[in-house]
């Protein structure tokens, strides 16, 4: 009697696993077929102004990031969007679109100013400055838990489960749990802005990936972003390739591997995918050139009137004609004025825009009416007094050149579930990577203009 209620038993544990084994195959393979993959995470770190050329540069310590890509995969460049510029291409890496698409042409909304023609404002929410569908939006969507730190035009995302933008008050904004979780940590001494701000710009950064990490663990999002951001002050202060920009590159390594770790810890490993990525690379400047300056000397410029004006974006130069009745008359002597101008390398009218990814200036009213790159060595500067072009005392760095520059190629590297180890191609696209993201998690992105790299990926 006891040995048939023991078979029954066993029978029945046997039964039961098999329908537990049955319905898990059936689960992922429904995953693979189609449908959000609540099994998956998928986290993008992205080290601003790191440039392709230092993942080869022996002189330069990357332990965590080479790691990952002797685990997974890298390229040897990744071509970014024009303008190279924080947001717009923060903007690309999660729309899979250019800046004609998602009108994000700078670090802020280019608006009307008070005293001078245009201004950039980066004081915007997401739905004022991206008119695009990120990868967040579609996994949020789709039941997915979504999560960034220090992710440019993200202000008011209700698609974002846990946020902490980047922005000028990004305390404010932010989700309130985790704000009274990193307080609880010791991360944060309160909720103000302003005393945020003073802890400077390396202390910030272990901030937002200690913040990181703590997500990981408590909250396990299936998509996490996270940008750091130290590198590009110390570029822009003292130039690519220096012991500054190599010291502050290295300590952002040790935040990636931070991340691996907290990705350890909250048992997502075998899960997860890593991407370590940058919105642009830098270049070495001596000069400064100063197209307002140049304005002013001819006549374009009087006291407060303008009938043209420079917004600088480093390597480039947004010049901006009043919308008036002679327009095109003052675009073309505007374009005269500024053609001879040293420095600048190459000046792009309206009819160049669209093969740039840039916007038309009768389709958006942040475009400019002409845009002027920099030769190499320079990059402008919105100041209208002074000589047209300045010799600096000594070299700076900055970004914002056109996509074709290799010098702003960013670094790209994928490992992790779902990457295929010793995948090596020698070129991606930025717009590549959120419909890529999108196929991990088994979300639909029908808007972007970039494709999966599937060449990187093991499933496929």
């Amino acid at each position: 009697m006891k040995l048939r209620v023991r078979k029954k038993l066993t029978c029945r544990v046997v039964a039961a696993l098999a329908v537990g084994v049955c319905a898990l195959t059936a689960a992922s393979a429904g995953a693979q077929r189609g449908g959000a993959r609540k099994d998956r995470h998928v986290v993008m770190i992205s080290i601003d102004g790191c440039a392709a050329y230092n993942l080869d540069d022996a002189r330069l310590p990357l332990p965590n990031i080479r790691g990952l890509a002797a685990s997974g995969a890298r390229a040897g460049a990744m071509t970014v969007s024009t303008p190279s510029v924080t947001w717009p291409n923060h903007t690309t890496l999660v729309t899979g679109v250019t800046p004609a698409k998602h009108g994000v042409l700078a670090n802020g909304k280019i608006e009307a100013g008070s005293t001078t023609p245009m201004v950039v404002n980066p004081r915007r929410s997401k739905a004022e400055l991206c008119r695009a569908t990120t990868v967040y939006d579609v996994a949020h969507r789709a039941g997915l838990k979504t999560a960034e730190v220090d992710w440019p035009v993200t202000v008011g995302a209700d698609t974002l489960d846990f946020s902490l933008s980047d922005h000028p008050d990004s305390l404010k904004f932010a989700t309130p749990s985790l704000v009274k979780d990193l307080i609880g940590l010791g991360l944060l001494t309160g909720p103000d802005d302003a005393a945020f701000r003073t802890q400077g710009a390396v202390a910030r950064d272990r901030v937002w990936s200690q913040a990181a990490v703590h997500l990981l663990k408590t909250e396990k999002p299936n998509l996490l972003l996270l940008h750091l951001l130290n590198t590009d002050g110390q570029q822009h202060a003292h130039g690519p390739s220096t012991t500054e920009a190599h010291t502050a590159i290295s300590l952002a390594d040790r935040y990636v591997g931070d991340i691996v770790q907290g990705i350890k810890d909250a048992g997502l490993t075998k899960s997860t995918t890593v991407f370590v990525v940058a919105d642009h690379g830098f270049v070495a400047v001596t000069k400064q050139v100063r197209p307002n300056a140049r304005l002013r000397s001819r006549g374009l410029i009087q006291g407060l009137e303008y009938d043209a004006y420079c917004i600088p974006e480093g390597g480039l130069a947004y010049i901006y004609v009043p919308r008036s009745k002679t327009r095109p008359e003052l675009v073309a002597k505007t374009r005269q004025a500024l053609e001879g101008l040293e420095g600048v390398d190459q000046v792009f009218g309206a009819e160049q825009y669209a093969a740039l990814g840039f916007p038309l200036p009768s389709r958006d009213s942040q475009s400019p009416d002409l845009m002027l790159s920099a030769k190499d060595g320079y990059a402008f500067s919105g100041d209208s007094t002074g000589d047209e072009v300045f010799l600096q005392p000594r070299q700076t760095g900055s970004h914002g050149y056109p996509a074709s520059n290799p010098k702003v190629d960013a670094v790209f590297v994928a490992s992790g579930a779902g990457i295929r180890k010793g995948a090596h191609p020698p070129r991606v696209r930025n717009l590549d990577v959120a419909p890529t993201i999108a196929r991990l998690l088994g979300v639909s992105l029908p808007d972007a203009d970039g494709q999966p790299l599937t060449e990187i990926l093991s499933e496929r």
